[in-house]
């Protein structure tokens, strides 16, 4: 079974009072301290360099996750180095040498391994995840906030959003004569923890329309050309993505 990692205290280090009231987090707080036995071991390797900037890319993907600060997907799916090179575009081997050195290291902990669960909501609730259960009452309480425990009659009826594959957004891209990059259209999403806007995404396949329409935009079929401008161009297009997700999704 995959192994589930988490940031060893999480909540002290890389939490403070703004961001404990996001639902969302689009930054993290980061220690500056370049002086403990941590960073100084870390650093101290011919690759130390590269393992600090997967640390880097861990803790950033580690704050979109839930619970914050675990290594968890959607479908409590825990987090591998194939999956994290896929959202961080670095490499795999940098993760798989990095990972085991953050463990000796005190950084990174081992929570256990997890039974793959394609219905579960990642991490919630840690009993169906695989994980053992906190019991703690701030934990239930948030919880109970974010609307994911209901009475059973109503949790059930309702309709739980499970995140596609990349194979499955392909075959639907297939059906409907799309040209689409499914990994990217993945990697994209689940780096926002599938958000759409400050909104949960509620249809997948109305976000693969959506994304569609961002890349024919009114010029025949053909993306606009670059010429320096790309960053733009890519801001806008994804805010014109979003704006219209909030409204079909």
């Amino acid at each position: 079974m995959p192994t589930l990692y988490r940031i060893k205290n999480w909540d002290d280090h890389f939490e403070n009072n703004r961001t404990r009231d996001l639902k969302s987090m689009s930054w993290v707080p980061m220690p500056n301290k370049m002086d403990g036995d941590g960073y100084t071991e870390l650093v101290d390797h011919p690759d130390g360099a590269a393992h600090f900037g997967a640390w880097v890319a861990i803790v950033e993907v580690a704050s979109k996750c839930d619970p914050r600060g675990t290594l968890l997907r959607e479908g409590a799916r825990p987090h591998n180095p194939a999956s994290l090179a896929r959202i961080s575009r670095l490499k795999k081997e940098v993760f798989e040498q990095a990972i085991p050195r953050l463990v000796q290291i005190g950084w990174l902990e081992v929570v256990g391994n997890v039974n793959h669960c394609d219905e579960t909501p990642c991490g919630i609730p840690q009993e169906r995840a695989g994980l053992e259960p906190q019991g703690d009452a701030p934990s239930r309480a948030r919880a109970e906030r974010n609307g994911t425990e209901r009475n059973g009659t109503e949790r059930e009826k309702r309709k739980r959003f499970a995140p596609p594959t990349a194979e499955e957004v392909a075959e639907y891209a297939r059906e409907k004569g799309y040209k689409v990059d499914s990994e990217s259209f993945v990697d994209f999403y689940e780096s926002k923890g599938w958000m759409v806007g400050s909104n949960k995404m509620k249809d997948w396949r109305a976000a693969v329309r959506n994304w569609t329409r961002r890349d024919r935009p009114q010029t025949g079929g053909k993306s606009p050309p670059k010429h320096g401008i790309t960053t733009d161009w890519e801001k806008v297009a994804e805010r014109a993505r979003e704006h219209n997700e909030r409204h079909e999704a």
